[in-house]
């Protein structure tokens, strides 16, 4: 036989080793793909964010101490005076994010950072935060439209709703959850339809 040695018993390793060349290898083994790439596993990791994030009007490095702060609870429409809202709740909007907040701030033309992994000290499930500039150093207003902290929270709160990339999200979050809701009534219909019993059989006469 062409598989066994000269003695008619297994191959040594130099006749295994021919043989597994001759055949291209043991299939699945070498050409397995690295676990990172392997479909339905771990999703990809986003890459971590700085820490501050130098979004306009300001060198990076510069320093912060002196920008006033402003969390998303101050002007979510969602949280009580006593979670943080400083604005009327009827000024308020929904659910903000901080990255809208820097992207009005922006808009408005007003120097800040944008610090995404900071929370808020009474809501430690809310992420982010901005530090803005209102008052040059000669003491006049960044945008005469926004000179007071009162008078940017509401501007903030005004303007966020009408960002396209908020729609965007929105819209984004609105479809993911349709496919979850549909994926797991799916399952549910599945899974009532398999048990069914079977009939008992009748026994011979």
């Amino acid at each position: 036989m062409g598989m066994l040695g000269g003695g008619g018993g297994m191959p040594d390793m130099s006749q295994m080793m021919e043989m597994m060349q001759g055949m291209g290898g043991m299939p699945g083994m070498g050409g397995l793909p690295p676990m990172g790439g392997m479909p339905g596993m771990m999703p990809p990791m986003e890459p971590a964010r700085p820490k501050t994030i130098y979004a306009y009007g300001l060198a990076d490095g510069a320093p912060t101490a002196s920008l006033l702060t402003f969390y998303p609870n101050y002007i979510d429409s969602r949280k009580t005076v006593q979670q943080g809202r400083r604005v009327p709740q009827a000024q308020a909007c929904d659910a903000p994010l901080a990255d809208e907040m820097s992207e009005v701030c922006t808009y408005l033309k007003l120097p800040h950072v944008l610090e995404p992994s900071k929370k808020y000290p009474r809501d430690w499930l809310v992420s982010g935060r901005v530090r803005v500039r209102l008052v040059r150093d000669d003491g006049t207003p960044e945008n005469a439209d926004v000179p007071t902290r009162k008078a940017l929270m509401l501007k903030m709160a005004e303007l966020v709703p009408k960002l396209q990339s908020r729609k965007l999200r929105l819209e984004r979050e609105a479809e993911e959850a349709k496919k979850k809701a549909a994926a797991a009534a799916s399952a549910t219909t599945t899974s009532s339809g398999g048990g069914k019993k079977k009939g008992k059989k009748k026994g011979r006469r």
